[in-house]
């Protein structure tokens, strides 16, 4: 990696030119190179001219992909982490639920071994937390979440999770954090080829397959995959001794991503992607009770476009998501029926601006359209809103100061306060690092807070409140050693928490919480390598108090006590050790006890699981050949991620990969 200044990373620079090309902006340097801004348009679309008289004396390469300008540009004062490539191979038949399990900052709380997959951040909720894949925030206009369970691994090129309140940034639900899913287009790559299959406990079959091309102007990429999985498990009734087995568990699911990604002339890009993705997922049966079989089957579709203009200090995006969701929830016992399907759109327009080469402006225009059709809401249902947000960054020119500024404005949802946060990074000395940061944040109801029926409440105030964090960061680094240490504290405060409650026999929302959560996380890396041999060590630990501090009604014994589901302790770790084409990874996971009644009188059982995986990679020319082995909960830990649904003991899973690559001829160096 080489780079032009303290703004600006070189992705690569021509022999012939010099063209600098980063996640915020593309600088050409050419005699005489001068550009002004022409105007910025109510739309906030902004149009870039060079100056009259003045000739561009620069060509440009095919364009290289930018992703996540917000994120990776405007986060000072945040923290943000990125999963490492190894993990993501070593997931990549898995989801995003399973994948950030091993985060002891992160508590996944997961409805059985297929079931849905929910995330708490700093402890908020699901809704609290923004799930966005290459710039588009996917939570469910219908219930606020999204289920990470859906989102395979394999579909993306690369996975970051930022913590701390940024709807400044990502708009409304990005209290606890936010997730980064992006898809990266390499041109110039020439073919790389990707097949897999793997089998395990349960009746455990998957396959995996990856294809992506790519040119000095085009990138293709196209990723298939399918899961099946009857899940029958033995596991020991509560305190009895007694071992069953779990019915009604099946899983079947697949899906394909098609991406194509085009140079269009000197400066321009456009992005095209395809989703489409189907599961079939049995619930299985409480322990309680035995209220027969039910289940849920969900379709997703989803399209993208974007164009991009790329010239001097200039970046200019213009994006659109079109996003399909369907929901079938059956119980028969019951004769429950529920079809819940929403349509929702994304529209996005930004610009970002280097001004000077210390300073980088971004401002933008976002409308989101959403319709439900539900046969749980009394008719069709839309809404329409849209947000400005304009942001702005600063480097020093030692690197040792950075800023970030930001400001949200929601239209046509409610009326709010404008979102505004603020972060700070200073180099103390050599590889130490303070950051802090302060946001104000916000969340409005979802469409079944509002309409659904009955209980839906069209009253329903918006969540908000305020955020702060600091941090101390320190790196050391010796030879072929390199260790890291972080120290993070924070606090939130939430007013109008929205919270279900009965109501002459109804269950309705209402603004009654307010929440306050605060807590430490701490992390530490090690990474040493010395010819063939490899070893890295990781481990998180996260406390987190996250109480309510109001009552909800006369009596109510849940004020000071931690919220449902948000463990106190929560820690993980492993190990991974490289020899040659050997690999020998493992991974350990604590989370503390779970409070399951609002006045903490009842809970779960704190909880350890760990999973081991070996490796061996044969190299054949331009063919490489992985074989691969894990062993999950091999302490045949019996626990309980959600009351009454027993998860699984001991398994294994075996896999083999098959990887072919073929570079392009004469390309980019």
């Amino acid at each position: 990696m080489k780079w032009h200044n303290s703004f600006y990373s070189v992705s690569y620079i021509s022999r012939q030119h010099k063209v600098f090309i980063n996640d915020g902006a593309l600088v050409m340097r050419g005699k005489g190179l001068k550009y002004t801004l022409c105007g910025i348009l109510i739309t906030i679309s902004i149009h870039a001219m060079a100056q009259p008289g003045m000739t561009d004396t620069t060509s440009a390469l095919p364009p290289v992909e930018i992703q996540s300008t917000r994120l990776t540009n405007y986060h000072s004062g945040y923290n943000i982490h990125r999963i490492d490539s190894i993990s993501m191979l070593q997931y990549g038949q898995s989801s995003l639920s399973d994948l950030l399990s091993n985060n002891g900052l992160v508590y996944i709380k997961k409805y059985g071994i297929n079931g849905i997959g929910s995330v708490s951040l700093r402890g908020t909720s699901a809704v609290h937390t923004a799930t966005v894949w290459n710039g588009f925030n996917l939570q469910s206009p219908m219930n606020g979440g999204a289920d990470l369970s859906l989102f395979p691994v394999g579909f993306a090129d690369h996975i970051s999770l930022q913590t701390g309140g940024s709807c400044a940034l990502f708009g409304s639900g990005a209290i606890g954090g936010s997730i980064h899913i992006n898809n990266t287009p390499m041109f110039g790559s020439g073919l790389h080829a990707s097949v897999s299959g793997s089998l395990g406990s349960f009746a455990w079959y998957d396959g995996n397959m990856a294809v992506t091309m790519g040119t000095k102007k085009t990138f293709t990429s196209v990723k298939a995959f399918y899961h099946q999985a009857a899940n029958h498990f033995k596991y020991k009734l509560n305190g009895t001794g007694i071992t069953d087995t779990m019915k009604n568990s099946g899983l079947t699911e697949y899906g394909i991503l098609v991406g194509h990604q085009i140079a269009l002339g000197k400066y321009q890009l456009l992005a095209l992607n395809f989703w489409w993705q189907e599961s079939q997922r049995e619930i299985p049966v409480v322990l309680a009770a035995d209220l027969g079989a039910s289940g849920q089957d969900d379709r997703i579709l989803r399209g993208s476009v974007e164009w991009k203009y790329m010239k001097s200090r200039v970046q200019l995006s213009i994006r659109s998501l079109l996003n399909s969701e369907n929901q079938h929830y059956y119980k028969e016992l019951t004769s429950i029926d529920s079809k819940n399907n929403f349509l929702n759109s994304i529209t996005e327009a930004e610009v970002n601006i280097a001004l000077g080469k210390l300073n980088m402006l971004n401002a933008g225009l976002n409308n989101s359209f959403e319709q439900v059709h539900s046969n749980n809401y009394a008719a069709v249902t839309s809404r329409d809103r849209g947000s400005l947000y304009i942001s702005h960054a600063f480097h020093s020119r030692n690197n040792k100061l950075k800023t970030s500024l930001a400001l949200r404005e929601e239209i046509g949802a409610q009326t709010l306060w404008p979102a505004c946060s603020g972060g700070l990074e200073v180099a103390l000395f050599k590889g130490s690092t303070l950051h802090c940061s302060g946001s104000s944040v916000y969340r409005i109801p979802t469409m079944n807070d509002l309409f659904w029926n009955p209980g839906g409440n069209s009253d329903l105030k918006a969540e908000e409140g305020w955020t702060v964090e600091s941090g101390l960061k320190q790196a050391f680094r010796h030879k072929g050693l390199t260790m890291e240490v972080a120290l993070t504290l924070y606090s939130y405060k939430v007013n109008n928490w929205i919270v279900w409650l009965p109501s002459a026999s109804i269950w309705t929302p209402q603004n009654i919480q307010k929440v306050w959560s605060r807590g430490i996380e701490s992390e530490f890396s090690l990474n040493y390598q010395i010819k063939k041999l490899s070893i890295y060590a990781q481990a998180q630990y996260s406390y987190t108090r996250s109480t309510n501090q109001q009552a909800k009604f006369v009596g109510d014994a849940s004020v000071g006590k931690q919220l449902l589901y948000t463990p106190e302790h929560r820690a993980a770790g492993g190990v991974r050790i490289s020899y040659h084409n050997f690999a020998l990874s493992y991974n350990h996971q604590y989370t503390g006890i779970r409070y399951t009644s609002s006045d903490n009188l009842e809970w779960l059982s704190a909880f350890h699981t760990g999973d081991l995986q070996l490796s061996k990679r044969i190299s054949l020319t331009s063919i490489d050949l992985t074989t691969t082995l894990s062993l999950d909960n091999i302490w045949n830990q019996q626990y309980q991620a959600i009351a009454m649904i027993p998860m699984p003991g001991r398994s294994y899973k075996t896999s083999i990969t098959f990887q072919f690559n073929k570079p392009l001829k004469n390309q980019i160096k």
